[in-house]
């Protein structure tokens, strides 16, 4: 692993004429071979950014996907499209897709993705996935499910077995790294439960939490338990929407689930100004890589250098330097809807790489290279 090593934690702005293919898709004005082909020559402009701006370990954005999760739903069988209604942050309505037969792979969620990336770029690159619990909270509805599963853990077992598959073909290709992303768990910090956005017919509340969080820790070490040959990682965030978190605090009530995780490396956030103190670090597991959230993408502050390579040290006072990587504190657009330009992200990333190089210059830069960027 290079020293300071940099990534995206998933997806980037989408130009807006990336969204108006979207829209058209979604309306049927263009068929799913047009819109792939018109993504095919969008996502070099992805690549390039994040070359540019010298990160480390890329994604092709998430251009593909209307949002993160849009992936599962897709192309896993068992979803009928529209059916959880659902108010979000800004309170405006949303309709999800329900699991209404039990969860099979038939084809591969990310592997295209990826495999497109990977022939354009010699750098690293990373697939992303949701986590078996941000599945099952996300499209599980006790009407419509019910007939597959008729208890919640019965699902997300079987999520993570469809997920288990998919994490099998993509160590095949050569990835460089599998990221589940969980916006559920990160809801569980701080002393307030957040339900927007969730099924209202589903009832969580904080009462709940330490049942949650085990069934959060079992759907992640079944998802990745015997697969070999790739870097697992998991990204937990207290979600976003409009510049907006979800959920408010820090990640002290979820720790000691996150240290039960059976994965390579912890993305967490750090840069966002709620979090007054990186003290919880001092009991980051040993057997783990900090993917310290390093850069706040909600505020419209581009931080400077110096700023980030503070942050940097102060995680340093609690983890090994050579055990941090450094990663937005999420993804610019976990959402196709989200209001963050693509100069912003480029912007903030361009200052990642700058910090990256100063730590480098001023610890030593132990880049182990192994046969070439990818392995």
């Amino acid at each position: 692993m290079r020293l300071f090593e940099t990534s995206v934690i998933g997806s980037l702005p989408r130009p807006s004429w990336i969204l108006q293919d979207l829209k058209n898709h979604e309306d049927g004005l263009i068929s799913e071979d047009e819109f792939q082909a018109k993504l095919d020559e969008a996502i070099p402009l992805a690549i390039t950014l994040q070359e540019l701006a010298n990160i480390d370990i890329i994604t092709d954005g998430e251009w593909r996907r209307k949002s993160y999760i849009q992936g599962f739903s897709k192309y896993v069988k068992g979803f009928a499209p529209n059916k959880i209604e659902v108010t979000v942050l800004d309170g405006t309505k949303r309709y999800w897709p329900a699991i209404v037969d039990k969860l099979e792979y038939v084809r591969p969620i990310a592997v295209d993705e990826v495999a497109f990336v990977m022939k354009l770029s010699e750098r690293r690159v990373k697939a992303t996935l949701p986590s078996p619990y941000m599945i099952e909270r996300w499209f599980y509805d006790p009407d419509f499910s019910s007939g597959a599963y008729n208890t919640r853990e019965l699902l997300i077992e079987d999520a993570a077995k469809v997920l288990r598959e998919e994490l099998k073909n993509l160590a095949s290709v050569g990835v460089d790294t599998v990221q589940f992303d969980d916006a559920m768990l990160g809801r569980f910090v701080g002393e307030e439960y957040n339900s927007s956005g969730l099924n209202p017919k589903v009832k969580i509340t904080m009462a709940d939490r330490e049942r949650e969080l085990e069934l959060a820790v079992h759907g992640i070490n079944l998802a990745v338990g015997g697969v070999t040959g790739v870097r697992t990682a998991l990204h937990v965030c207290r979600g976003h929407r409009a510049r907006r978190h979800v959920a408010h605090g820090g990640f002290g009530p979820i720790f000691g689930a996150l240290k039960k995780m059976n994965i390579d490396l912890l993305a967490l956030e750090f840069a966002s100004e709620e979090i007054s103190s990186m003290e919880i670090l001092k009991n980051f597991p040993e057997d783990k890589i900090l993917g310290l959230g390093a850069i706040d993408v909600l505020s419209e502050r581009i931080d400077s250098t110096e700023r980030i390579v503070s942050r940097v040290e102060e995680a340093i006072k609690y983890v090994d330097k050579g055990r941090i990587s450094l990663n937005p504190d999420c993804g610019f657009a976990p959402s196709s809807e989200n209001p963050i330009t693509i100069r912003e992200a480029a912007l903030k990333l361009g200052r990642l790489g700058e910090a990256a190089q100063v730590l480098r210059q001023r610890y030593g830069d132990s880049f182990q290279q192994q046969n070439d960027t990818r392995n």
